[in-house]
C-alpha cells in the first residue's frame, strides 16, 4: 500500500488583518509542529492562522521530519472616508488602500445614494445610506448624507409650483397659474434670506486662510482594542544590566534583539490632510497615551509647511516653539539638548517624512499611502531602557512607551509620552522626537 502524502490543506492564504484561518496537515502521523516565519504579520496556534498586520508570513507544520508550508499574506485596508456628505445630483469617489483583492461595493439604500464597482458614489435624494466595501468578506463602511441640491430662487419657485408647493406663495397668486411664473422671477424674499449663507463662507475665510486644518473633519480614529503583538527591541550590548532586566521581564534574547508578545492596546490613525501653522497643530487633542506621538508624526510630515530654512542654527528656529509645544508644561528640554534635536532631525525630514506611515519604504523613497495611515501600539510591558537612555526629574507623572511598527525596520520605533498634572493632557517627553527620527535609512 502506497502510504498518503502529507500537505497542508492550503499553500497560499490571504487574509485581512485580524482574520483567522485554520489550517489542517493532511496525511500526518504523530506530533505535528507548527511556527510562523513572522510573527508580527500572522501567528499559528495548533493550525489557527492569525492575521496581526500587513505583510507575508510563511506557516509551516513539521510531522514525521517532514514540512510543509502555506504563504500566508495578511492585508490591512482602509477605507479613505467613513462618513461624507454629497449633493443629489452630484458624486464622490471612495477608495479602499491596501488591498489587492476584488472589492465588492453595496449601498444600503439606492434611492438616497448609489454605488459602483470603482466606488463612485451618486447622490440621488436627501436621507442617508451606508456604503459598503467588502473584500474577502471584512466589511468596510462610509456614511454616506445626500444634502438637497442647492438651486437658485427662480429654480426653486418654479419646482414649488410644479410640485403642487403653496405654502410660501400668495393664496391670491396661486390662482392664475399660467400668468404667476413670471411674477415671482424677482421675488424680495428669497435673495433676502440667502444673504446670511453668502455671508457666512466669507466670515470664516481668514482662519481658513491661516490654516483650515480640522481634526474632526480631516482626520479618523479607530480604537483597535487589545489584541497579540510581538514587541521588539534593540539592545545595545554595552547596556549589561539593560539585557538581564529584558530577560526577568519575560523577553527573550536574540543576539541584540529583545522579544515578547503579549496583548496590547492600539490605535490607527487617518490623516486626510496636515496642519500647516503651529495653532493648526494645537487642534489635534493631547487626550490620551496616543495623541503626542500622533501629533508629532503629523508635525513631522507637515513641517516643511512652515517654510523655513533648514540652514538656519538657531533656537528661535518655528521648529522649537512645535517641539516645545509637544513637550508639554513639565519637560523643560535645555539648549544644547534642542540643537542635538535639531541636528537629528532636518536632514531627516529632507527625504523621509512620511516614513511611519503605511506604505513608506526605503524601496520607493518612503512615498506613502493615501489616506495617510500609521497605528501606535501601547507598551504594556516596563522597559527599563527608557530610564537608562532618557534622564527623567523627580516628581514627574508615571509615562508611557507608545510604539510604532514600520516596514524598513524590524524592531519598533517608540517615544516616551507622560500626563501633565498642570492641564492633565498627554505630552511627548524629553527627546522622544531624537528617537523617532535617528538613523532612519536613506532610500
Amino acid at each position: 500500500m502506497q502510504a498518503a502524502k502529507m500537505q497542508l490543506s492550503a499553500k497560499k492564504v490571504t487574509l485581512i488583518k485580524g482574520q483567522k484561518k485554520t489550517l489542517k496537515l493532511n496525511g500526518a502521523k504523530g506530533k505535528v509542529t507548527w511556527k510562523s516565519s513572522d510573527k508580527a504579520v500572522a501567528v499559528v496556534k495548533k493550525g489557527k492562522v492569525t492575521a496581526k498586520k500587513a505583510g507575508i508570513a510563511v506557516i509551516t507544520a513539521k510531522a514525521s521530519g517532514k514540512t510543509c508550508s502555506c504563504k500566508v499574506t495578511v492585508e490591512d485596508p482602509v477605507l479613505n472616508k467613513t462618513s461624507a456628505a454629497v449633493k443629489a445630483g452630484e458624486s464622490l469617489k471612495l477608495k479602499l488602500s491596501g488591498t489587492k483583492q476584488k472589492i465588492a461595493w453595496a449601498s444600503s439604500k439606492k434611492s438616497v445614494a448609489t454605488v459602483n464597482s470603482k466606488g463612485k458614489v451618486v447622490g440621488k435624494r436627501p436621507g442617508t445610506a451606508k456604503i459598503t466595501a467588502t473584500v474577502l468578506k471584512k466589511k468596510f463602511t462610509c456614511k454616506v448624507t445626500v444634502v438637497k441640491e442647492e438651486t437658485s430662487p427662480e429654480e426653486e419657485s418654479k419646482k414649488e409650483e410644479e410640485s403642487g408647493k403653496e405654502e410660501e406663495s400668495k393664496p391670491e397668486e396661486s390662482k392664475p397659474e399660467e400668468s404667476k411664473p413670471e411674477e415671482s422671477k424677482p421675488e424680495e424674499s428669497k435673495p433676502e434670506e440667502s444673504k446670511p449663507e453668502e455671508s457666512k463662507p466669507e466670515e470664516s475665510k481668514p482662519s481658513e486662510e491661516t490654516d483650515d486644518f480640522d481634526f474632526d473633519r480631516d482626520v479618523t480614529v479607530i480604537r483597535n482594542g487589545g489584541s497579540n503583538t510581538l514587541f521588539n527591541f534593540e539592545v545595545r550590548n554595552d547596556l549589561n544590566p539593560v539585557r538581564s532586566n529584558f530577560q526577568q521581564a519575560g523577553f527573550s534574547l536574540n543576539g541584540n534583539t529583545a522579544t515578547r508578545e503579549v496583548e496590547a492596546e492600539s490605535v490607527t490613525y487617518i490623516f486626510r490632510k496636515f496642519p500647516k501653522t503651529l495653532e493648526g497643530l494645537k487642534r489635534i487633542p493631547l487626550e490620551d497615551e496616543f495623541s503626542p506621538m500622533a501629533a508629532v508624526i503629523a508635525a513631522i510630515a507637515s513641517f516643511d509647511l512652515t517654510k523655513s530654512d533648514f540652514s538656519v542654527y538657531s533656537q528661535t528656529h518655528p521648529f522649537f516653539e512645535m517641539m516645545d509645544y509637544l513637550n508639554g508644561p513639565e519637560s523643560t528640554i535645555g539648549n544644547a539638548r534642542r540643537s542635538d534635536l535639531f541636528d537629528a532631525i532636518r536632514t531627516t525630514l529632507k527625504y523621509a517624512r512620511f516614513a511611519y506611515f503605511v506604505g513608506a519604504h526605503t524601496t520607493n523613497a518612503y512615498k506613502a499611502d493615501e489616506p495617510y495611515t500609521f497605528t501606535l501600539i501601547k507598551n504594556p510591558v516596563p522597559v527599563p531602557a527608557i530610564d537608562t537612555y532618557v534622564s527623567h526629574p523627580e516628581g514627574i507623572p508615571a509615562r508611557q512607551m507608545i510604539l510604532i511598527s514600520v516596514s524598513w525596520q524590524e524592531t519598533q520605533r517608540y517615544m516616551t509620552t507622560y500626563k501633565s498634572s498642570v492641564d492633565g493632557k498627554w505630552y511627548g517627553w524629553d527627546a522622544s522626537w531624537q528617537d523617532m527620527t535617528a538613523q532612519i535609512p536613506t532610500p
